[in-house]
């Protein structure tokens, strides 16, 4: 008989830029990306940074042969004398109620 799935204990995220939005970003977050031009405009996209994108949720079914797995696009642009050293945060939370799950990470534990 094979195993039951069991339910993941938390949500994961991942630490990102995306497209800013005034109505639902702190402004604090908004930076304009200079190696990526809105086209036909040409102007410079505005993003904001520190967003947590949530890729699992807590409870999702997990199978314990086959573990839980999830795929996201991340696109690092660098010029040739920039900086090219990189990281990638991966956050969890155990709160339950997802409308209170953090959209912003402070980098300090409390997001």
């Amino acid at each position: 008989m094979p195993p039951l799935a069991v339910r993941c204990p938390v949500h994961i995220g991942v630490v990102l830029s995306k497209p800013y939005d005034k109505f639902n970003d702190d402004p604090s977050q908004l930076y304009v990306d200079s190696l990526q031009v809105e086209v036909p405009g040409g102007r410079l996209v505005e993003r904001a940074k520190n967003h947590i994108h949530w890729v699992i949720t807590k409870g999702d079914l997990i199978d314990p042969a086959k573990g839980i797995q999830r795929t996201v696009s991340i696109i690092r642009r660098i010029t040739t004398e920039g900086n090219k050293a990189g990281q990638i945060y991966v956050v969890t939370s155990f709160e339950d109620n997802m409308s209170r799950l953090p959209t912003k990470w402070t980098g300090d534990g409390r997001s």
